[in-house]
């Protein structure tokens, strides 16, 4: 069993946890999100020997419910995680100058890095359950940093 999907998941998704720490520190709360990114990705294409004899399963009991996470990478599903990996890389990078001046960074890179990991672990995911819990997750997180602004125009209005 490789642990590769399942760290490449949560990794960002500490991340998002551990920054919080750093927000009095901008500059290491930057330099922090770019290295968990680039550690995720740095995991997935670590998957790539593995992959060639076949997709790589891994399984992981909850304890206490008799359910388990279960992830699968197979051909397509490790170019989705790297592009995503990849592209949200240059994100992270970008970001640092997007956003010099805005409100609210921290929790910003925190949400940023924790919607990293749900997307993810959607395209890694072995089952439904575990495709289920990381799609709310993804969800969740992307919602909240699509408010991030706060606006009235964000907000969901009734149509009329």
């Amino acid at each position: 069993m490789h642990h590769l999907p399942l760290l490449a998941t949560i990794l960002p998704m500490l991340g998002a946890f551990l920054i919080v720490l750093l927000r009095r520190k901008p500059l290491a709360r930057d330099i922090a999100s770019t290295l968990f990114v680039a550690g995720s990705l740095g995991c997935l294409l670590a998957l790539y020997p593995l992959l060639r004899s076949g997709a790589v399963f891994s399984s992981y009991p909850i304890p206490m419910v008799g359910l388990a996470l279960n992830f699968r990478v197979d051909g397509a599903g490790f170019i989705f995680a790297v592009l995503i990996s990849f592209v949200w890389l240059l994100a992270t990078v970008f970001c640092r100058a997007y956003m010099a001046h805005e409100h609210a960074q921290t929790r910003f890179y925190s949400l940023l890095l924790f919607t990293l990991g749900g997307c993810i672990g959607v395209v890694t995911a072995g089952d439904f359950l575990t495709l289920f819990v990381f799609f709310e997750l993804m969800t969740f997180s992307s919602y909240v940093l699509v408010m991030w602004h706060q606006r009235q125009q964000v907000r969901c209005c009734p149509v009329s």
